[in-house]
Formats: C-alpha cells, structure tokens, sequence
C-alpha cells in the first residue's frame, strides 16, 4: 500500500488534482489514511482532518497553514443530503485557497456519490483505489 500513498503524495504535490477520493473497504481505507498521515507529515503537509462519523465534524485544524484536508466517512451522508452540498461547496472554495483534498469513501458510497449525475460529487476528482474493486 505504500506505493499507492507515494502515488497519492505526487498528484498533491504535482498539482494533478486538487482533490482526490480514495476507495476501498472501511479496512483498507482506515490503513491507508493512516499510512497517508504518516506520509504526508513526513513530506510536510500541514493535515487537518473532518470525521463526518463524529457528532461535531469540524476541521481537526482551521489555521492558514495547511496544505491538505482529510475527509472522512462520506459514507455516513446520503448523496443528496444538504451537508453533502455544504461539504462540495466547502472544498470548491478550499480549492481557490490553495487547499488540496482527500476524500475516504467506501466502494458503494463511492459508486453512489460520484457517479450519480445528480450528485453534488458527480466526477468532482481523482479515483485512487486502494485495492481493485
């Protein structure tokens, strides 16, 4: 899995995209973002992280210094939820701030948020999958 974090750090830092969704199980997603942290820390991102699964999902930091924000648990919003709306519109504006993205998203949430043409997220980034589906 290192490889895929060392794939995922170059797009951020070559400016491929500004945001991208990561894919696989709760399992391997947890691993990766783990091993992402790490990674990123280690090139000197400045991380701040959003957990949708916690009762208060505010950035872990909200400083003009970072470089990166992790979101985490799409899953746990419909894509047609009004936060799923507020959160793309947050990340569209983060974007033309300088701030890049990384969304966790499970294989059938994926499916459901970005590839629905209604859906606030419909082709919104990059598809990094953890492991082929």
């Amino acid at each position: 899995m290192n490889a895929q974090v060392e794939k995922l750090i170059s797009a951020l830092k070559i400016g491929i995209s500004d945001c991208v969704v990561v894919t696989g199980s709760i399992i391997e997603l947890t691993d990766f973002r783990d091993q992402a942290i790490d990674s990123l820390a280690e090139a000197s991102f400045q991380v701040s992280q959003v957990d949708l699964y916690s009762d208060d999902p505010q950035p872990s930091r909200t400083d003009n210094d970072v470089d990166v924000l992790i979101l985490w648990g799409l899953e746990q919003l419909s894509p047609h939820d009004n936060r799923s709306y507020a959160i793309r519109t947050y990340l569209d504006k983060a974007k033309y701030q300088g701030l890049r993205s990384i969304i966790f998203c499970e294989n059938d949430s994926y499916r459901a948020h970005f590839m629905d043409y209604d859906a606030p997220f419909y082709h919104f980034c990059l598809r990094l999958p953890v492991s082929e589906v």
